[in-house]
């Protein structure tokens, strides 16, 4: 069973990943060598299942590394590993649940995005219904197309997130 969350907390995630990018949060809080939130995040990311088991193994001995490494090494490491981080969870963003549900045909969740965005009052019936004819219209396009479309669809919906 899916769980999706609700317009409002799309908005502060996107938000938080923002400060997390802009504040370098990351790359600080390896700097300072507390690990073991970071590997709390890695358990997470794991158990909410974002990242593999094998990747999750291999981020933690990344991690075990840093924990050995000095100097300007430890820095450039630290920076590496605070951007590989970055990129996993910023490729977790609503834009890339949309166009995965798009890409695997799961029509349905998207629908649910579009109802909670009117439930929400953020578009009207009209709009609802546009963009319900545009979720239509992709079911019946495949290859790149598909993959332009849905791209485009994806930061329509977005607009009226952020």
């Amino acid at each position: 069973m899916r769980v999706l969350i609700s317009i409002p907390e799309m908005r502060v995630i996107n938000a938080l990943l923002t400060v997390i990018r802009k504040t370098d949060s990351f790359f600080l809080l390896l700097k300072s060598k507390d690990f073991s939130v970071i590997h709390e995040l890695l358990r997470s990311l794991l158990e909410s299942g974002i990242i593999s088991e094998e990747k999750f193994n291999e981020l933690n001995l990344k991690l075990a590394d840093l924990v050995l490494i000095e100097g300007e090494k430890f820095e450039e490491k630290t920076r590496e590993f605070a951007r590989e981080l970055e990129e996993i969870i910023g490729n977790f963003s609503m834009k890339s649940v949309i166009i995965r549900s798009l890409r695997s045909r799961d029509f349905s969740l998207v629908h649910e995005i579009l109802e909670n965005l009117l439930e929400s009052g953020i578009i009207s019936e009209e709009k609802f219904n546009e963009l319900n004819l545009k979720l239509a219209d992709l079911v019946l396009i495949e290859g790149e197309e598909f993959e332009e479309k849905a791209r485009e669809f994806a930061d329509e919906i977005l607009r009226y997130i952020k």
